[in-house]
């Protein structure tokens, strides 16, 4: 019943809750969106890959996400070999921060337990650095578009996307308004 509880729960009140309850045995938060077929899948292909330390990269982070945050929500997986935010010379985060598990299996679960996941009211993306994350999982089609961060290109959900509309030049425009004009 706890457990259940728990997963209606947003990942601020989870982290909160943990601060609460250290020391007093609190419960883990699970939430698997997958099937238990895909899970089985995953963990076999995941079997096949090295196994050593694989690094995630999170990102979308809200800004006051620190490093004590990502160290509370990825080490329920397992040991973290490094963890930290990536700050700008002035100090303000950048919303990325980098994960290194010993272990490619606790990445994994780390993956599937928090991708999409909002976390301060932002989606969480989590990637695996050097591997596209489709070599581990099937039914991510999307996932290994480019990488840039600015500008919109390449992360989107489906391809269901409108085709540009031509931006209309300022005579068209004026055009269009003279029309509204003489209309009303």
């Amino acid at each position: 019943l706890k457990f259940m509880a728990s997963v209606d729960q947003s990942l601020e009140d989870i982290i909160k809750a943990k601060k609460a309850n250290r020391g007093k045995g609190g419960g883990r938060f699970r939430q698997n969106r997958r099937s238990k077929t895909q899970l089985k899948r995953l963990s076999n292909k995941s079997n096949n890959k090295s196994s050593g330390p694989t690094k995630l990269e999170i990102t979308n982070l809200h800004y006051a996400v620190t490093d004590d945050d990502i160290k509370e929500l990825f080490s329920e997986f397992g040991p973290l070999k490094r963890h930290f935010v990536h700050y700008d010379s002035s100090g303000r985060s950048l919303g990325t921060a980098e994960v290194v598990y010993n272990s490619r299996q606790n990445a994994l679960s780390a993956i599937k337990q928090y991708n999409g996941v909002p976390l301060d009211g932002r989606m969480m993306r989590i990637d695996v650095v050097g591997a596209s994350l489709s070599q581990f999982t099937s039914n991510n089609r999307n996932r290994g578009r480019s990488r840039s961060r600015r500008g919109g290109g390449g992360r989107g959900r489906g391809s269901s996307r409108k085709p540009k509309e031509p931006v209309p030049t300022a005579e068209q425009l004026d055009a269009d308004l003279d029309n509204y004009k003489s209309s009303t």
